[in-house]
């Protein structure tokens, strides 16, 4: 295993002594511990920006799909605009309705 040397300031230092005592371990290991979870907390993190990007791409992708189904359904269907916001509002109201949200709608 690789040895390095670090300089901490002196309340992180103490707080790792604590921390070792407390779990009845040596300040080395709790220290490498203590580094490999804000390892993969940082990798948790990346992950989860990308997660927010992908996520971010679908909802473009449904407001898009969405403005082409009412442009198809005034065009084709000769549904109005009256009713089409008639359905938008349904929409959310049973939307709410499903996740236990009162609407005011």
């Amino acid at each position: 295993m690789a040895r390095i040397t670090i300089t901490i300031p002196d309340n992180l230092q103490s707080q790792i002594v604590k921390m070792a005592g407390k779990e009845n371990e040596s300040i080395s290991y709790t220290t490498t511990k203590l580094v490999d979870i804000g390892l993969m907390v940082m990798k948790k993190s990346e992950s989860k920006k990308q997660d927010n990007n992908i996520e971010e791409y679908c909802q473009k992708l449904i407001i898009q799909i969405n403005e082409l189904i009412k442009t198809i359904a005034t065009d084709k269907l000769n549904i109005d605009k009256e009713s089409m916001s008639r359905i938008a509002n349904e929409t959310i109201v049973k939307f709410n309705k499903i996740k236990g949200v009162e609407s005011s709608l």
